[in-house]
Protein backbone atom coordinates (compact mmCIF):
# COMPACT_ATOMS: atom_id res chain seq x y z
CA UNK A 1 0.00 0.00 0.00
CA UNK A 2 2.82 2.43 0.81
CA UNK A 3 4.54 1.73 -2.51
CA UNK A 4 1.28 2.39 -4.40
CA UNK A 5 0.65 5.58 -2.40
CA UNK A 6 4.15 6.94 -3.05
CA UNK A 7 4.00 6.24 -6.78
CA UNK A 8 0.52 7.80 -7.04
CA UNK A 9 1.79 10.99 -5.38
CA UNK A 10 4.81 11.12 -7.70
CA UNK A 11 2.64 10.88 -10.82
CA UNK A 12 0.18 13.47 -9.47
CA UNK A 13 3.06 15.89 -8.88
CA UNK A 14 4.18 15.50 -12.50
CA UNK A 15 0.66 16.24 -13.72
CA UNK A 16 0.35 19.37 -11.56
CA UNK A 17 3.59 20.98 -12.79
CA UNK A 18 1.94 22.59 -15.85
CA UNK A 19 -0.66 24.29 -13.64
CA UNK A 20 1.81 25.59 -11.06
CA UNK A 21 3.95 26.98 -13.92
CA UNK A 22 1.20 29.48 -14.72
CA UNK A 23 0.89 30.86 -11.19
CA UNK A 24 2.90 33.46 -9.16
CA UNK A 25 4.43 30.51 -7.30
CA UNK A 26 6.23 29.29 -10.42
CA UNK A 27 9.51 30.93 -9.33
CA UNK A 28 9.53 28.71 -6.24
CA UNK A 29 9.27 25.55 -8.32
CA UNK A 30 12.30 23.50 -9.37
CA UNK A 31 12.43 20.36 -11.50
CA UNK A 32 15.20 17.79 -11.35
CA UNK A 33 15.98 14.72 -13.40
CA UNK A 34 17.79 11.65 -12.12
CA UNK A 35 20.08 10.44 -14.87
CA UNK A 36 21.75 7.04 -14.91
CA UNK A 37 24.17 8.12 -17.63
CA UNK A 38 22.59 5.90 -20.25
CA UNK A 39 19.19 5.25 -21.74
CA UNK A 40 17.38 2.48 -19.92
CA UNK A 41 14.06 0.83 -20.50
CA UNK A 42 11.85 0.33 -17.48
CA UNK A 43 11.57 -3.45 -17.14
CA UNK A 44 8.93 -5.29 -15.15
CA UNK A 45 10.59 -8.46 -13.83
CA UNK A 46 7.13 -9.94 -13.16
CA UNK A 47 5.79 -9.10 -16.64
CA UNK A 48 2.46 -7.82 -15.19
CA UNK A 49 1.86 -10.98 -13.12
CA UNK A 50 0.36 -10.47 -9.66
CA UNK A 51 0.12 -13.28 -7.09
CA UNK A 52 -1.92 -13.24 -3.90
CA UNK A 53 -2.50 -15.85 -1.22
CA UNK A 54 -4.21 -15.80 2.16
CA UNK A 55 -5.09 -18.19 4.98
CA UNK A 56 -7.68 -17.35 7.64
CA UNK A 57 -9.13 -19.09 10.67
CA UNK A 58 -12.11 -18.20 12.83
CA UNK A 59 -12.96 -19.87 16.10
CA UNK A 60 -15.21 -19.24 19.09
CA UNK A 61 -16.84 -21.22 21.85
CA UNK A 62 -18.25 -21.55 25.32
CA UNK A 63 -18.97 -24.40 27.71
CA UNK A 64 -21.64 -26.13 25.61
CA UNK A 65 -20.53 -25.28 22.10
CA UNK A 66 -17.57 -24.40 19.92
CA UNK A 67 -16.92 -23.76 16.25
CA UNK A 68 -13.97 -23.39 13.91
CA UNK A 69 -13.69 -22.22 10.33
CA UNK A 70 -10.63 -22.45 8.09
CA UNK A 71 -10.29 -20.74 4.73
CA UNK A 72 -7.44 -20.42 2.27
CA UNK A 73 -7.10 -19.11 -1.25
CA UNK A 74 -4.47 -18.36 -3.86
CA UNK A 75 -4.78 -16.35 -7.07
CA UNK A 76 -2.54 -15.47 -9.99
CA UNK A 77 -3.53 -12.72 -12.44
CA UNK A 78 -2.13 -10.77 -15.36
CA UNK A 79 -3.83 -7.68 -16.79
CA UNK A 80 -2.76 -5.78 -19.91
CA UNK A 81 -4.79 -3.72 -22.41
CA UNK A 82 -4.99 -6.78 -24.69
CA UNK A 83 -5.36 -9.76 -22.32
CA UNK A 84 -6.90 -10.30 -18.90
CA UNK A 85 -6.08 -13.59 -17.15
CA UNK A 86 -6.90 -14.90 -13.69
CA UNK A 87 -6.39 -18.30 -12.06
CA UNK A 88 -7.50 -18.94 -8.48
CA UNK A 89 -8.19 -21.71 -5.99
CA UNK A 90 -9.78 -21.93 -2.55
CA UNK A 91 -10.57 -24.38 0.24
CA UNK A 92 -12.77 -24.03 3.31
CA UNK A 93 -13.66 -26.15 6.34
CA UNK A 94 -16.37 -25.43 8.92
CA UNK A 95 -17.06 -27.44 12.08
CA UNK A 96 -19.61 -26.89 14.87
CA UNK A 97 -19.87 -28.94 18.09
CA UNK A 98 -22.78 -28.77 20.53
CA UNK A 99 -23.13 -30.55 23.88
CA UNK A 100 -26.77 -31.55 24.36
CA UNK A 101 -26.99 -33.34 27.69
CA UNK A 102 -24.95 -36.53 27.33
CA UNK A 103 -24.78 -36.21 23.55
CA UNK A 104 -22.39 -34.20 21.38
CA UNK A 105 -23.72 -33.00 18.05
CA UNK A 106 -21.11 -32.32 15.36
CA UNK A 107 -21.75 -30.66 12.01
CA UNK A 108 -19.09 -30.32 9.31
CA UNK A 109 -19.10 -28.73 5.86
CA UNK A 110 -16.32 -28.55 3.29
CA UNK A 111 -15.72 -26.88 -0.02
CA UNK A 112 -12.84 -26.48 -2.43
CA UNK A 113 -12.39 -25.29 -5.96
CA UNK A 114 -10.11 -24.11 -8.72
CA UNK A 115 -11.12 -21.83 -11.58
CA UNK A 116 -9.73 -19.53 -14.21
CA UNK A 117 -10.72 -17.22 -17.01
CA UNK A 118 -9.05 -15.43 -19.90
CA UNK A 119 -10.36 -12.41 -21.83
CA UNK A 120 -9.07 -11.02 -25.14
CA UNK A 121 -9.71 -7.42 -26.25
CA UNK A 122 -10.84 -7.27 -29.89
CA UNK A 123 -11.57 -3.54 -30.18
CA UNK A 124 -13.04 -0.69 -28.11
CA UNK A 125 -16.44 -2.45 -27.87
CA UNK A 126 -15.95 -6.24 -28.25
CA UNK A 127 -14.24 -8.84 -26.06
CA UNK A 128 -14.14 -12.64 -26.13
CA UNK A 129 -13.02 -15.09 -23.49
CA UNK A 130 -13.37 -18.44 -21.83
CA UNK A 131 -13.56 -19.78 -18.30
CA UNK A 132 -13.43 -23.12 -16.55
CA UNK A 133 -13.25 -24.66 -13.13
CA UNK A 134 -13.38 -27.69 -10.87
CA UNK A 135 -15.01 -27.71 -7.43
CA UNK A 136 -16.77 -29.70 -4.72
CA UNK A 137 -19.18 -28.68 -1.96
CA UNK A 138 -20.99 -30.62 0.73
CA UNK A 139 -23.48 -27.72 1.02
CA UNK A 140 -24.46 -28.07 -2.66
CA UNK A 141 -24.32 -31.93 -2.65
CA UNK A 142 -21.57 -31.90 -5.27
CA UNK A 143 -18.71 -34.35 -4.93
CA UNK A 144 -17.19 -33.15 -8.20
CA UNK A 145 -18.16 -30.41 -10.63
CA UNK A 146 -16.27 -29.64 -13.85
CA UNK A 147 -17.17 -26.78 -16.18
CA UNK A 148 -15.73 -24.95 -19.17
CA UNK A 149 -17.03 -22.71 -21.93
CA UNK A 150 -16.62 -19.61 -24.11
CA UNK A 151 -18.00 -16.10 -23.63
CA UNK A 152 -18.49 -12.92 -25.67
CA UNK A 153 -19.14 -9.35 -24.47
CA UNK A 154 -20.21 -6.11 -26.15
CA UNK A 155 -19.93 -2.71 -24.46
CA UNK A 156 -22.25 -0.08 -25.94
CA UNK A 157 -19.90 2.63 -24.73
CA UNK A 158 -16.18 2.49 -25.58
CA UNK A 159 -14.11 0.70 -22.95
CA UNK A 160 -12.01 3.88 -22.73
CA UNK A 161 -15.00 5.48 -20.94
CA UNK A 162 -15.33 2.64 -18.39
CA UNK A 163 -14.37 4.88 -15.44
CA UNK A 164 -17.57 6.90 -16.07
CA UNK A 165 -20.07 4.61 -17.78
CA UNK A 166 -20.56 1.08 -19.09
CA UNK A 167 -23.42 -0.82 -20.71
CA UNK A 168 -22.23 -4.38 -21.25
CA UNK A 169 -24.08 -7.30 -22.82
CA UNK A 170 -22.49 -10.72 -22.33
CA UNK A 171 -23.36 -14.29 -23.29
CA UNK A 172 -21.69 -17.41 -21.95
CA UNK A 173 -22.17 -21.10 -22.53
CA UNK A 174 -20.64 -23.85 -20.43
CA UNK A 175 -20.41 -27.61 -20.43
CA UNK A 176 -20.70 -29.15 -16.95
CA UNK A 177 -20.04 -32.61 -15.60
CA UNK A 178 -21.38 -33.13 -12.09
CA UNK A 179 -21.02 -36.07 -9.70
CA UNK A 180 -23.22 -35.83 -6.63
CA UNK A 181 -22.58 -36.91 -3.03
CA UNK A 182 -26.11 -38.30 -2.76
CA UNK A 183 -28.77 -39.21 -5.28
CA UNK A 184 -30.72 -36.11 -6.30
CA UNK A 185 -34.45 -35.42 -6.46
CA UNK A 186 -34.20 -36.28 -10.16
CA UNK A 187 -32.67 -39.73 -9.45
CA UNK A 188 -29.21 -38.68 -10.64
CA UNK A 189 -25.84 -39.55 -9.18
CA UNK A 190 -23.99 -37.88 -12.07
CA UNK A 191 -24.91 -36.00 -15.21
CA UNK A 192 -23.64 -34.01 -18.18
CA UNK A 193 -25.13 -30.54 -18.61
CA UNK A 194 -24.90 -27.58 -20.99
CA UNK A 195 -25.81 -24.18 -19.59
CA UNK A 196 -26.35 -20.78 -21.23
CA UNK A 197 -26.21 -17.38 -19.53
CA UNK A 198 -27.11 -13.90 -20.78
CA UNK A 199 -26.40 -10.76 -18.73
CA UNK A 200 -26.85 -7.01 -19.08
CA UNK A 201 -24.77 -4.74 -16.82
CA UNK A 202 -25.17 -0.98 -16.46
CA UNK A 203 -22.65 1.17 -14.58
CA UNK A 204 -22.69 4.96 -14.37
CA UNK A 205 -20.56 7.30 -12.27
CA UNK A 206 -21.71 10.86 -12.78
CA UNK A 207 -22.33 14.01 -10.74
CA UNK A 208 -25.90 12.84 -10.11
CA UNK A 209 -24.63 9.67 -8.41
CA UNK A 210 -23.63 6.14 -9.31
CA UNK A 211 -25.53 3.08 -10.53
CA UNK A 212 -24.46 -0.52 -10.96
CA UNK A 213 -27.22 -2.87 -12.07
CA UNK A 214 -26.96 -6.36 -13.53
CA UNK A 215 -29.77 -8.52 -14.89
CA UNK A 216 -28.68 -12.10 -15.46
CA UNK A 217 -30.66 -15.03 -16.85
CA UNK A 218 -29.50 -18.62 -17.28
CA UNK A 219 -30.95 -21.97 -18.32
CA UNK A 220 -30.02 -25.57 -19.06
CA UNK A 221 -30.39 -26.65 -22.68
CA UNK A 222 -31.78 -30.11 -21.89
CA UNK A 223 -34.74 -28.52 -20.08
CA UNK A 224 -35.51 -24.81 -20.51
CA UNK A 225 -37.78 -24.96 -17.44
CA UNK A 226 -34.59 -25.33 -15.38
CA UNK A 227 -33.65 -21.67 -15.30
CA UNK A 228 -32.71 -18.76 -13.05
CA UNK A 229 -33.21 -14.99 -13.23
CA UNK A 230 -31.19 -12.66 -11.00
CA UNK A 231 -31.21 -8.88 -10.54
CA UNK A 232 -28.42 -7.02 -8.70
CA UNK A 233 -28.69 -3.33 -7.82
CA UNK A 234 -26.23 -0.97 -6.16
CA UNK A 235 -27.31 2.65 -6.53
CA UNK A 236 -26.52 6.01 -4.95
CA UNK A 237 -28.68 8.82 -6.36
CA UNK A 238 -27.97 12.43 -5.51
CA UNK A 239 -31.38 13.97 -4.74
CA UNK A 240 -30.31 17.45 -3.64
CA UNK A 241 -27.05 18.95 -2.44
CA UNK A 242 -25.60 16.49 0.09
CA UNK A 243 -28.67 14.19 0.19
CA UNK A 244 -28.48 10.80 -1.53
CA UNK A 245 -30.78 7.81 -1.88
CA UNK A 246 -28.89 4.52 -1.48
CA UNK A 247 -30.27 1.19 -2.69
CA UNK A 248 -28.55 -2.18 -2.56
CA UNK A 249 -30.05 -5.58 -3.17
CA UNK A 250 -30.43 -8.82 -5.04
CA UNK A 251 -33.43 -10.92 -6.00
CA UNK A 252 -33.31 -14.33 -7.66
CA UNK A 253 -36.04 -16.46 -9.19
CA UNK A 254 -34.73 -20.01 -8.90
CA UNK A 255 -35.86 -23.04 -10.89
CA UNK A 256 -32.56 -24.86 -11.48
CA UNK A 257 -31.67 -26.67 -8.24
CA UNK A 258 -30.58 -29.90 -9.88
CA UNK A 259 -28.29 -31.00 -7.04
CA UNK A 260 -30.80 -31.16 -4.17
CA UNK A 261 -30.41 -34.53 -2.38
CA UNK A 262 -33.32 -36.93 -2.54
CA UNK A 263 -32.99 -37.68 1.19
CA UNK A 264 -33.58 -34.02 2.09
CA UNK A 265 -31.88 -32.27 5.02
CA UNK A 266 -31.87 -33.06 8.72
CA UNK A 267 -33.07 -30.60 11.36
CA UNK A 268 -29.46 -29.93 12.37
CA UNK A 269 -28.40 -29.25 8.77
CA UNK A 270 -31.31 -26.84 8.29
CA UNK A 271 -30.63 -24.90 11.50
CA UNK A 272 -26.89 -24.71 10.86
CA UNK A 273 -27.36 -23.97 7.13
CA UNK A 274 -25.23 -26.93 6.14
CA UNK A 275 -27.49 -28.00 3.25
CA UNK A 276 -28.98 -26.16 0.34
CA UNK A 277 -32.79 -26.16 0.63
CA UNK A 278 -35.42 -26.16 -2.09
CA UNK A 279 -36.67 -22.66 -2.90
CA UNK A 280 -38.17 -20.69 -5.76
CA UNK A 281 -36.64 -17.37 -4.80
CA UNK A 282 -34.01 -15.61 -2.71
CA UNK A 283 -33.62 -11.95 -1.86
CA UNK A 284 -31.70 -9.51 0.25
CA UNK A 285 -31.42 -5.77 0.20
CA UNK A 286 -31.28 -2.42 1.90
CA UNK A 287 -32.57 1.08 1.20
CA UNK A 288 -31.75 4.31 2.98
CA UNK A 289 -30.64 7.89 2.80
CA UNK A 290 -27.36 9.61 3.51
CA UNK A 291 -26.77 13.30 4.07
CA UNK A 292 -23.38 14.97 3.95
CA UNK A 293 -22.71 18.63 4.69
CA UNK A 294 -19.76 20.83 5.63
CA UNK A 295 -16.56 21.90 3.93
CA UNK A 296 -16.00 20.67 0.37
CA UNK A 297 -12.29 21.49 0.71
CA UNK A 298 -11.54 19.13 3.58
CA UNK A 299 -9.13 16.50 2.26
CA UNK A 300 -6.90 16.14 5.30
CA UNK A 301 -6.05 12.60 6.38
CA UNK A 302 -5.43 12.05 10.10
CA UNK A 303 -4.73 8.40 11.00
CA UNK A 304 -4.81 8.80 14.81
CA UNK A 305 -6.93 6.18 16.61
CA UNK A 306 -7.55 4.37 13.33
CA UNK A 307 -10.94 5.16 11.79
CA UNK A 308 -12.32 6.77 14.96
Amino acid sequence: DEMIRSETIRVLKLGLVRYVAGTPLAHRLSVSFKSTGKDEKVMDPWDYWVCKTSVRSYFNGEKSRNSISLYGNVSVSRTTPDIKLRISGFSNYNENNYDIGTETLTSISRGRGFDGFIVFSLDDHWSVGADGGISSSTYSNRKLSLSTGPAVEYNVFPYSESTRRELRLAYKTAYQFVRYDEETLYDKTREHLVRGELSVTIEFKQQWGSVETRLEGSHYFHDFDKNRLELYIETSLRLVEGLSLEIYGNISMIHDQLSLPKSGASTEEILLQRRQLATQYQYYGSIGFSYTFGSIYSNVVNPRFGNF
